[in-house]
């Protein structure tokens, strides 16, 4: 009796193993594909911290948006899963989160920072930031860019920060730089006008005690 007992205890025990196996080998192969799914999208994120923000007509909170979406559906997969996954693997998921919180946070300094960047281009310049030459500047049009730069200067220099300093003083000279290729189309009054905010301009730097910037050749 107590064989018989035995044997059929061993048989249902080998019909349940059996049964769960397979069920099991799907389960932890779901998981690993979950896992892999949240490291790579982490890693991408952080690949692209190194990509220039160079459109200016980009929202930043639609991406943001977009990025927390689709973080958060594989989040979700990775934890349900997550009694499957041993103690070392649960540290990596931790780590992948703390990653991409980090990356998001930087992602949104360097959006701020690109933002700021353009606008104050733009505020100086007068033209829209479509890239980092200054071709939309023509003869017709270059005195009162150099009007407006200077003025908009005199304006706000109190607020100005050093990284500010820096970013105006290589515009300045990207501008006289532009003025140089453009120097044969000058009429005399562009000349003289363009000359006195450029004499302003320096001795505002002087004031300012910022290094001045180095002449267009």
């Amino acid at each position: 009796m107590t064989r018989i007992l035995l044997s059929t205890l061993f048989l249902v025990s080998a019909f349940l193993f059996s049964c769960s196996k397979p069920e099991d080998k799907s389960v932890i192969a779901e998981s690993e594909e979950a896992l892999e799914d949240l490291k790579q999208f982490v890693r991408q994120v952080e690949d692209d911290l190194q990509t220039d923000l160079e459109d200016t007509t980009k929202i930043w909170e639609d991406e943001a948006n977009r990025l927390k979406e689709e973080y958060h559906q594989l989040e979700d997969v990775v934890d349900n899963y997550i009694q499957h996954y041993p103690p070392q693997q649960r540290e990596t998921i931790q780590d992948y989160k703390e990653r991409f919180s980090i990356a998001l946070s930087q992602k949104q300094k360097k959006y701020d920072d690109a933002q700021a960047r353009y606008r104050l281009r733009q505020d100086l310049l007068g033209v829209e930031v479509v890239s980092e030459d200054l071709d939309r500047i023509l003869p017709d049009n270059i005195t009162a860019t150099y009007q407006k730069f200077v003025n908009t200067v005199v304006q706000n220099k109190e607020v100005y920060t050093p990284r500010d300093w820096e970013l105006i003083q290589g515009w300045w000279t990207a501008l006289n730089t532009r003025k140089s290729q453009l120097q044969d189309q000058l009429r005399p009054a562009d000349e003289l006008a363009i000359a006195q905010k450029q004499s302003e301009f320096q001795e505002l730097i002087k004031t300012q005690n910022i290094a001045s910037p180095k002449p267009a050749i």
